[in-house]
């Protein structure tokens, strides 16, 4: 997240860089088992406070995530085909991780890479924030960052393989996002970089019991801490992901109509 007065400066980089890029050599990424296709990583400011933005709590970070999680779907098809199976970008199915590319038939099911079965697993996830929203541990964490720690720990929560890296808030102060292909545009990165940042802006404002409802949501969106219980909330996560579309997506953000139908024209969707 940055100021006004940066903006244009920021954009200017960006394509200085790029201009850069296009005069190099041509670079072929690895697709294999043991590597990954080529992305576009984008962070956006949450909790550093050296750098731009409002500082967010752990409602705020979730209720983005939440966002993100229902229009996941949706989101998929703003990114090349090729990056839709990568390793280090799965998706993020609100029934719970499938498969990598790379597994054998007699291991698909399992989720490789994990030392715990929390990470990278939305419906577990899910459950552990929920009973940790609920537990002795989060009344002791007086503190902020102790909060983010809490909930954001690393190794328990969604990382560097999914689409949305939760990782990076307890040591950058960063939500990263590793949904888009690579690519030597400047306009196609600009415009990522401000659909991330206004993202986490629209849906960080979120975090009462009964969030706003819109023109296309005929019903509000409770955050995931105010069900009654868990499995209440991952019904209307998995319910929400299944209905999403890009209409519901502009609406809610306030984005000019197809807005999302140019960004998916760069990924030939």
């Amino acid at each position: 997240k940055t100021n006004q007065s940066s903006a244009g400066e920021f954009g200017q980089e960006i394509a200085v860089v790029f201009r850069l890029l296009r005069h190099l050599g041509v670079a072929a990424p690895n697709t294999s088992e043991t590597g990954c296709a080529a992305a576009l990583r984008c962070h956006v400011n949450l909790c550093n406070p050296s750098a731009a933005g409002s500082m967010l709590n752990h409602r705020q970070i979730l209720a983005v995530w939440q966002a993100w999680i229902e229009y996941e779907l949706v989101l998929l098809r703003l990114s090349r085909s090729w990056l839709w199976r990568d390793r280090w970008a799965a998706t993020m199915y609100a029934t719970g991780a499938e498969f990598t590319f790379d597994q054998k038939p007699w291991e698909q099911g399992h989720v490789k890479h994990l030392s715990d079965l929390r990470t990278n697993d939305v419906p577990s996830f899910v459950r552990r924030c929920y009973h940790l929203d609920r537990s002795s541990q989060l009344k002791e964490c007086i503190d902020q960052p102790d909060r983010l720690c809490a909930f954001f720990a690393k190794g328990k929560t969604p990382g560097m393989h999914v689409s949305r890296n939760l990782e990076h808030i307890t040591t950058f102060g960063t939500l990263e996002f590793r949904r888009h292909h690579a690519t030597t545009s400047e306009q196609a990165t600009t415009a990522w970089t401000h659909f991330c940042a206004a993202f986490v802006e629209v849906f960080a404002k979120d975090t009462s019991h009964r969030l706003a409802a819109t023109s296309s949501c005929t019903r509000p969106r409770t955050h995931l801490l105010d069900h009654k219980d868990a499995e209440e909330a991952l019904s209307g996560l998995r319910a929400a992901q299944a209905r999403a579309t890009p209409e519901k997506l502009e609406d809610e953000m306030g984005l000019p109509k197809n807005y999302l139908g140019k960004l998916m024209q760069d990924s030939c969707n």
